[in-house]
């Protein structure tokens, strides 16, 4: 197949590819989502399908220095789509989604591994690469899809992407960095040091999910009787986080304990759903919680009560007491 060729099949499977681009980018973020994960907050860059340019395709084709027999089957990334998150523990959630994906064919990408083991200055710290293709023909819109029709996944953390936006230049100077020692070096460095940020970021990450399993817990046990109690759907919001983050220190507080006062208490559910209509501080979970505190240890709750005194006086009316 000549460049004439190549270029003339391209140009009428292009759309082709670009279907199977977004629907593997589609069909990943679904499973991302059913792994109750938020897409905006998980994904740090958006995730969008990029075809090859067809001066691109033919460079890579015929001068690579790459023996193609046949270079229009041959080159596996002729559509690719790229997730960016936050460190290597996400990396591995999105590998071990793309891997479980039932239909589709899953390899990993043996000529990207290939030019990690003889370049790692340049390749050694950059992303996951896997290429998917349908296990069997598929119909997406008007077109049909074909068994070896690949996409290149390239899966990467923030660290990952920033070296490999740093050393992108360098994939068609290997000349020039083989002759630099002193680049090559700097390279090293390099590799080291984004490896290990990468490292202590993951273990922060760690570390403060552990230290804040107790909080997460609170706040879903909280959504769940705000529902149930005040009869209405809670605000899911900083605010919640940050209004119990305050009383962090306050005792522990059970949730039978919880039932129990509201149990006693049946005016407050009517109570603050009044108040939820235009204020947004009686939509948080977190108010069941400084209700029963301020209930049971006045002096305390006011003392830590992060907003104004104002609205603190009005939990205070509500059930009757004068605010400390």
């Amino acid at each position: 197949m000549g460049e004439k060729e190549l270029l003339e099949l391209w140009e009428r499977e292009q759309p082709l590819y670009e279907a199977w681009g977004n629907t593997v980018r589609d069909t990943v973020c679904t499973g991302l989502q059913e792994s109750s994960l938020d897409l905006s907050k998980f994904i740090k860059i958006p995730a969008t399908p990029r075809t090859k340019d067809p001066e691109s395709l033919r460079t890579k084709a015929f001068y690579r220095e790459k023996p193609y027999q046949n270079p229009y089957k041959e080159i596996t990334d002729k559509v690719g789509v790229r997730f960016v998150v936050l460190n290597t523990l996400a990396v591995d959630v999105v590998n071990e989604i793309i891997s479980g994906i039932p239909g589709w064919d899953v390899q990993i990408d043996r000529d990207f591994e290939q030019e990690r083991i003889e370049r790692p200055e340049v390749f050694g710290y950059q992303s996951e690469h896997f290429l998917v293709s349908p296990s069997s023909p598929i119909e997406i819109g008007p077109h049909s899809v074909p068994v070896d029709t690949t996409c290149e996944i390239q899966v990467r953390s923030l660290t990952q992407h920033a070296w490999a936006e740093t050393m992108h230049s360098w994939v068609y100077k290997q000349k020039t960095l083989e002759a630099s020692p002193e680049v090559k070096r700097k390279c090293a460095q390099a590799v080291a040091l984004t490896e290990l940020l990468d490292q202590i970021y993951c273990e922060v990450e760690q570390e403060m999910g552990a230290a804040s399993k107790k909080l997460d817990e609170q706040i879903l046990n909280l959504a769940h009787l705000y529902e149930t109690t005040v009869g209405i759907s809670p605000t899911d919001s900083a605010l919640n986080t940050y209004l119990l983050d305050a009383y962090a220190e306050a005792p522990d507080v059970s949730m039978r304990d919880l039932v129990d006062f509201f149990d006693a208490n049946g005016f407050l559910a009517q109570t603050i759903r009044d108040h939820a209509k235009d204020d947004v501080l009686y939509r948080q979970p977190a108010i069941l919680f400084i209700y029963y505190q301020a209930s049971r240890r006045r002096q305390k709750t006011a003392k830590l009560w992060p907003f104004t005194k104002e609205a603190c006086s009005k939990i205070y009316m509500d059930l009757g007491l004068a605010t400390p």
